[in-house]
């Protein structure tokens, strides 16, 4: 029996690609922030823009105004197979500091819905502990496995350091 593994590549931020027998299927929408951020990402309660500050490519996607939640960071629903393995992979430029913080908290998380009872499952599917601004860009990275219960919806994201933390 073969085993279908999706390898999800960040390209500056976030990008998801499914491998099945060597063939790989983007499944993130503008993976490469190529295009208008509209009605492929997100960003509730903070502004999201494109940045001429590219890892690779000619744009990044910049969280900014981040002053409420701590939690929050820029999203996107995906088609995800449940009990399918994954692959996580995103690089990220913090721009600033927090006063009196050495370093920040970084990870990407995955949050279903689902089918049967619209009960809430979240997902942390890769950390990153010391980041500082001067760091440049790093890479925050891990391997899950989507739910082998049907979900009606799944989306990704980044969640973020201390409010007032803007980042690539």
């Amino acid at each position: 029996m073969a085993i279908s593994m999706v390898t999800v590549t960040v390209t500056l931020l976030l990008a998801l690609v499914a491998t099945v027998d060597s063939a790989r299927h983007q499944i993130l929408l503008n993976h490469g922030f190529e295009s208008s951020l509209r009605g492929h990402w997100e960003g509730s309660g903070f502004t999201i823009a494109l940045s001429d500050d590219a890892r690779s490519g000619q744009h990044s996607l910049k969280s900014s105004n981040r002053m409420t939640n701590h939690f929050a960071g820029p999203g996107q629903l995906v088609n995800l197979t449940p009990g399918k393995l994954y692959n996580f992979t995103a690089y990220i430029k913090q721009l600033n500091d927090s006063p009196g913080k050495m370093f920040q908290k970084y990870r990407a998380n995955m949050n279903y819905i689902y089918a049967d009872d619209g009960s809430k499952f979240n997902q942390y599917v890769a950390y990153h502990t010391s980041v500082r601004s001067a760091d440049g860009w790093f890479r925050l990275g891990g391997f899950f496995r989507a739910p082998t219960r049907a979900f009606t919806e799944a989306k990704i994201h980044i969640q973020t350091p201390d409010i007032g933390i803007e980042f690539l």
